[in-house]
């Protein structure tokens, strides 16, 4: 879903195949960081205590982490 509105911002923004593929690419792993939060929080959704989603809310700082150290996206 992420990836399919990625695509078509993209596409009224004007970009070229590449940027395309590169936006298509980190949508699809926008969210990776969640597996370092506890499958019970990410299950919760918005029904959440205030500790939890403080973990929540981690996850792109996650995944950063996590994608920062695959070379081929540097």
């Amino acid at each position: 879903m992420v990836a399919e509105v990625a695509r078509r911002i993209g596409n009224c923004l004007g970009l070229e195949a590449g940027e395309l593929a590169r936006l298509r690419c980190a949508a699809l792993v926008h969210d990776v960081g969640k597996v370092a939060v506890p499958a019970a929080i990410v299950a919760k959704g918005w029904h959440q205590s205030s500790s939890e989603w403080e973990t929540y809310r981690l996850h792109p700082y996650y995944t950063q982490r996590i994608l920062e150290r695959v070379d081929t996206l540097q």
